[in-house]
Order: structure tokens, then C-alpha cells, then sequence
């Protein structure tokens, strides 16, 4: 169920999932959340979300240590089922370079030269991830949701589940559950894809040989997966 809910919670952000209008004095006490629960001081930026029927509250700041970044933390009034929190994605952040870096490393064991992107996670992460969160613990959880593109050169196309499979294996080695698109192309294009470019191979498959959108469990097996070609 766990894992599920955290496919779920990645639709509902994708497709908005917002709230409605934040008054001040609540824009206050989500500001003061975040003063308390980290070593930094926020500043905000503006209201984000706004999805019809969420009753939950969104805004975006900044911060001291991450000043050009769009942080979310996110208010859940109480129901009569909860109590009213918050939650955030600031420990994306705080790990971006570091699961970046484990993910390229992963990725390479695997299929030599590759290129890898990897953002934080633009969802509130779940309430077991925070600021006394290690990254290993943050690899491993599937509440971190950890997502990545990655470039391989497809003259390994053809091999392409048994490779599949040594990465999953190495991901589970090197305790990384996250979700993949994993994009097969000309090995010769790989040095010219940027983190400003890379969206277009998403957009115009005509780009891509193959392609594999896959996301691995807690246990680091397969949730989901799925190979199409580039027709």
C-alpha cells in the first residue's frame, strides 16, 4: 500500500493537486514550520497549487542556504480523520547533488557512458523524511520520491533487459528506490544533452531508439515498467 500511495501522491501533484486561497497569518505559520524544523531562514515567494477540491494549502520559498530555489511546504487543515501538518520537499534539496552523484555512479557500473538529470522532487516528501534524515535513508525511501532521466548510447539495444535487470541490481546494491526514464539514443549526441536540452527528448521520441519508464519498490523490485519504441 505504501508504495501505491506513493505513485499515487506523483499522479496528483503531475495533475494539480493544489489548495485554495492562504490568508496571511497562515502563510505566517507555514513560514514558522519551516524556521523551526531547519537550520535556515525562509523567505516566500508565492502561492503554487490551487487544484479544485484539495483542501490542502500550498506555498513556494526560499531559503538562506538554497536562495534560487522554489521550495515547497505544504498545509493540511484538520479533518476528522488528521490532525492539521505540514510538509516539505526542503531535504530534496539538501540532497540533490548527493543523489545525483549516486545515481550517475549506478548508472555508469551499468552502461558505461551515460548522462543523467536528475531534479528535486517538486511533490511534499512524507513525514519520515526530514532534517535528521541520513542519505541512505534517503535513497531507500520510497516517501523521498526520487525520479531521474537518464541517456544511454543504444548501440547496447539490443541487450537491453539483460542490462535492465544489472541496473535494477545495481540500484538495489547501492540502496536507490527510485522512478527511471531510462532513453536509449545515438552515443554520439550524449555530450551535447543538457539539463536545458533533455526535456526535448522526452517531447520528440523520433530523437530516441527506445525507451523504459520504470519505478522500483522499497524492496527495490519493479512497480512499474514498460518499454516503447520510438514510433
Amino acid at each position: 500500500m505504501r508504495k501505491m500511495a506513493s505513485l499515487f501522491l506523483m499522479l496528483a501533484v503531475l495533475f494539480g493537486a493544489g489548495g485554495c486561497s492562504i490568508d496571511r497569518n497562515l502563510r505566517q505559520k507555514m513560514l514558522d514550520y519551516m524556521n523551526k524544523k531547519y537550520d535556515d531562514t525562509f523567505t516566500f515567494l508565492e502561492e503554487t497549487g490551487g487544484g479544485v477540491g484539495s483542501s490542502r494549502h500550498d506555498i513556494l520559498v526560499s531559503s538562506g542556504r538554497f536562495p534560487n530555489a522554489q521550495i515547497l511546504v505544504s498545509h493540511y487543515p484538520k479533518t476528522d480523520t488528521e490532525e492539521e501538518h505540514f510538509s516539505d520537499n526542503y531535504v530534496a534539496f539538501v540532497f540533490e547533488d548527493d543523489v545525483r552523484l549516486a545515481l550517475t555512479s549506478a548508472t555508469q557500473t551499468v552502461y558505461g557512458d551515460c548522462r543523467v538529470f536528475h531534479r528535486p522532487a517538486p511533490m511534499p516528501l512524507g513525514s519520515d523524511v526530514g532534517p535528521e534524515t541520513t542519505l541512505a535513508q534517503y535513497l531507500g525511501n520510497p516517501s523521498s520520491h526520487l525520479s531521474a532521466v537518464v541517456f544511454v548510447g543504444d548501440e547496447q539495444v539490443e541487450d537491453r533487459d539483460v542490462l535492465l535487470e544489472m541496473f535494477r541490481k545495481q540500484l538495489k546494491e547501492q540502496g536507490i528506490c527510485v522512478g527511471v526514464t531510462l532513453l536509449y539514443v545515438d552515443p554520439a549526441e550524449l555530450p551535447e544533452i543538457t539539463g536545458e536540452s533533455y526535456n526535448g527528448y522526452l517531447q520528440q521520441n523520433g530523437q530516441v531508439t527506445m525507451r523504459c519508464d520504470f519505478l522500483l519498490d522499497d524492496q527495490f523490485e519493479f512497480v512499474y515498467m514498460n518499454w516503447r519504441n520510438n514510433e
